[in-house]
């Protein structure tokens, strides 16, 4: 038997002579020993203190001491190396009672041929056994790492017995779906899969059954929660010992991969049923990704247009010079948006809008570009026809403004040389002119007015809806400039109808930005109702502060009033409460609607509260 180093030997042994012997007969047998020799028990003590021997050799009778005395103290050292009694001296008796102890062997010493073969069965048998320890020592290891392997691995790692039938798993199952170990074993697998996968989960399994091996296949398993993941299975088997067959399989969570590739599938049609053109290219503007609409735009395939560099993709018919200005722009200013032609398979130009904006990372720095692009020939020749149009409505426009105001001006020269004639008629012959007559001139005088008016008031009109109104705001007395105003220019017309008109404010705060114009208008017109559907009784005019600070005019009278049904429409064009020719009284249902309109320019709000029989309240409330 080899050893690759020299024995180390501890002697007990008080002769030195007998120690040679020893020696020499072991080194005969082809065994190197590096040997030390002690013959008291405090030295054997510290010796076996420092643990680096390979065997122990005593001799039975020393002085004071014996064999079996040093092994009772050898084995408090729990040394696991050969102890060996040589003695000249020792019985059977005693020998059976040290290998009753645990003595190795005993040889005598006139017998030392017996010496090696047991120090060398003694020795293969110590290293035998101390390579069995570090090999259950490696086991132990080996299943603890296993375990923690097992146990902390990211997958589900499980066991199922050919029933199906669950036999262990680990802690990422639990991590995983939320149900526990104890959840878990014992169950059928079908137990936990999703009823979408149920069916499927049973073909694979039986399937596995027949041919001992499967594909890599995906299914979907249902969490405590009530919520499912969706699992990528591999499994594979062996037998135990009574040929059963055992299952292990391992389950890799891609729930959030399957998320992902639904979002890049959402993203993917997403993109391609886009109306713009999409590009994405690399720092070095190498396209990496075009979507569909780039074919149906150009008419190229999708493997002609790999074949084209970007800039053919992005702008044929752009020089080169604009192209790198294109990209420099981009580069220092992060973005660049243009408009330019490109060309077809079919040599068709058409007009594109671009953009062309950098990807960024978490870091905001550019590791893509998006080039979006946009067909805008229908746009362009829409604008183009919009720009025709629009010269032709300002053409058109012009010509009605200078028709209506010719209009104006052939009704209003007539209708004023008439009414200057009744004036004058009146003037030279009042006392000659019967009462019959007189009433002829006044009816002609009202007519005048009265066609005056309803110019005018369709001249405002059209002028509004056209927005060729011109405003202009300044700060004014509402009371004195406005109402004072026309409320004298009113009181004639007032009492020739025997009502009564009052003008009264209860605060002096009355200077605000208005339009003087067409605030003269709003009471011009509520007014001018008023006093013409108001048989009897009064009007009453009164500026006031509202409950919310705001400035307010309120007109009411005692006239016929409006039917509640009628209420709602009464500020529309050309509407009055009676229709047709059979109504009685004048008017072309301008007024309410020009009023409107006015309170609109000059940020204020008209309501009106009216019941039939009973009379009307306008209140005109500046905010």
């Amino acid at each position: 038997m080899d050893f690759e180093s020299n024995i180390k030997l501890l002697a007990l042994e008080d002769l030195e002579d007998d120690l040679f012997l020893i020696l020499r007969n072991l080194k005969r047998n082809g065994l190197q020993i590096d040997a030390k020799r002690v013959d008291t028990e405090i030295a054997f003590k510290e010796e076996l203190e420092k643990n680096d021997y390979d065997l122990v050799i005593s001799d039975y009778s020393l002085p004071n001491y014996n064999g079996l005395q040093a092994f009772e103290v050898f084995k408090e050292y729990k040394i696991d190396i050969p102890f060996i009694l040589v003695s000249g001296t020792i019985g059977e008796e005693i020998a059976v009672s040290a290998m009753k102890a645990g003595v190795n062997d005993y040889v005598m010493k006139d017998n030392l041929s017996r010496l090696a073969p047991a120090v060398i069965r003694e020795l293969v048998e110590a290293r035998n056994r101390k390579n069995n320890i570090l090999l259950q020592d490696r086991i132990l290891q080996d299943e603890e790492n296993y375990k923690l392997l097992v146990e902390n691995a990211a997958d589900v790692i499980y066991t199922l017995s050919q029933d199906g039938i669950i036999l262990s798993v680990n802690d990422a199952a639990f991590r995983i779906t939320g149900w526990s170990k104890e959840e878990f074993v014992g169950k059928h697998f079908v137990d936990f899969v999703h009823p979408d996968s149920i069916e499927f989960a049973i073909e694979k399994f039986n399937e596995f059954l027949k041919i001992n091996s499967t594909d890599e296949y995906q299914l979907k398993f249902i969490t405590k929660e009530g919520g499912f993941v969706l699992g990528s299975i591999k499994t594979t088997i062996f037998r135990t010992n009574k040929s059963e067959k055992i299952f292990i399989g391992f389950i890799r969570d891609i729930t959030k991969q399957y998320e992902l590739q639904e979002k890049l599938a959402i993203l993917s049609k997403a993109s391609n049923q886009s109306p713009a053109v999409l590009i994405i290219t690399d720092l070095n503007l190498n396209v990496v990704y075009f979507n569909n609409k780039l074919v149906e735009t150009t008419g190229y395939s999708e493997e002609e247009l790999q074949k084209f560099n970007l800039k053919q993709l992005i702008a044929s018919e752009l020089d080169i010079d604009q192209y790198n200005k294109m990209w420099n722009d981009v580069k220092i200013y992060g973005s660049w948006s243009g408009e330019y032609f490109n060309k077809t398979k079919n040599k068709q130009l058409f007009w594109e809008d671009v953009t062309i904006t950098p990807i960024v990372d978490k870091n905001n720095l550019p590791i893509r570009y998006l080039v979006t692009k946009i067909n805008i020939t229908k746009r362009k020749e829409i604008f183009s026809e919009l720009v025709v149009a629009k010269k032709e409505a300002e053409s058109a426009n012009t010509l009605k403004s200078e028709f209506l105001a010719q209009m104006s001006h052939e009704i209003r020269t007539p209708l004023n040389t008439l009414l200057q004639s009744h004036q004058l008629i009146v003037a030279q012959e009042g006392f000659n002119i019967d009462e019959e007559m007189k009433q002829c001139i006044k009816g002609a005088e009202n007519a005048s007015s009265r066609i005056i008016r309803t110019v005018d008031q369709i001249l405002n009109m059209t002028d509004l809806q056209l927005g060729s109104y011109e405003i202009n705001k300044v700060k004014i007395d509402l009371y004195s400039k406005v109402l004072e105003s026309i409320y004298l220019e009113k009181l004639n017309a007032a009492h020739t109808k025997g009502l009564i008109i009052n003008l009264s404010k209860t605060t002096d705060d009355t200077i605000l930005a208005l339009d003087e114009n067409s605030a003269i208008q709003i009471f011009d017109n509520l007014i001018e109702n008023a006093i013409k559907y108001t048989n009897k009784g009064q009007i009453d005019i009164v500026c006031y502060t509202n409950d919310s600070g705001f400035l307010a005019v309120k007109i009411s009278d005692t006239g016929i009033g409006i039917a509640k049904e009628n209420l709602f429409k009464i500020f529309n064009v050309f509407t009055q409460e009676n229709q047709g020719y059979t109504r009685n009284y004048e008017g072309n249902g301008l007024g309410l609607a020009l009023v409107k309109q006015y309170c609109n320019l000059n940020n204020a709000v008209v309501e009106v509260q009216s019941e039939k029989g009973v009379g009307s309240k306008f209140t005109v409330t500046f905010l």
